[in-house]
């Protein structure tokens, strides 16, 4: 399958680069390309990716004076994290050409997509005023749900520490909470 993706990918890429491709031709090169960039770019990379950009300037600082602990690069570092940024990397590239290539074959400038007809309507200042105002308020909005639930899982969950004096989360299956629910018996006194 990865094959058959990557032999497809490089067909599509030379015709693109050529240019090539009449009103069909041009949309199903176009779905491929688009396709092939989310794909690349959103759908394969995971979590890791965004826990190496957070740590990078941490990595920066190891490469100079080491990994601390008995660690080295290697364990920080493991091999598929370098194959998920020459995935996301790919990505990225399908994307640019395939941004080139529409803007190339439709007549528009491929720097910056303007053509030779007047703005598009939703390009007015009052417009994209209007439109930018949903765009903020639903990145605002979208953010409600994980509040909630974030919210929600810490309200009365767990204790307070009192040596750390931070909230500490008390499993359901924890020595304490399972010694607190038995039964317990009167204390046997010998006389």
């Amino acid at each position: 399958m990865i094959a058959v993706f990557c032999a497809v990918g490089v067909l599509v890429g030379v015709l693109m680069a050529r240019g090539w491709g009449t009103a069909w031709q041009r949309k199903a090169l176009l779905a491929y390309g688009w396709l092939s960039a989310c794909v690349l770019t959103f759908l394969v990379p995971d979590y890791s990716l965004l826990g190496l950009l957070v740590f990078s300037p941490l990595l920066l600082v190891f490469a100079v004076t080491g990994v601390p602990g008995h660690q080295t690069m290697g364990d920080i570092l493991y091999w598929h994290r370098g194959n998920l940024v020459i995935v996301f990397v790919g990505g990225l590239l399908w994307a640019a050409m395939t941004l080139a290539y529409q803007r190339r074959t439709s007549g528009q400038c491929v720097r910056c997509g303007r053509g030779a007809g007047a703005a598009a309507p939703w390009t007015e200042a009052a417009t994209a005023l209007r439109w930018g105002r949903w765009a903020v308020w639903t990145a605002v909005i979208s953010t409600l749900p994980y509040d909630a639930v974030a919210g929600a899982g810490t309200a009365d969950r767990g204790s307070t520490c009192p040596r750390h004096d931070r909230w500490q989360p008390q499993h359901p299956l924890s020595r304490e909470t399972i010694s607190s629910r038995l039964p317990t018996r009167p204390a046997h006194r010998h006389s």
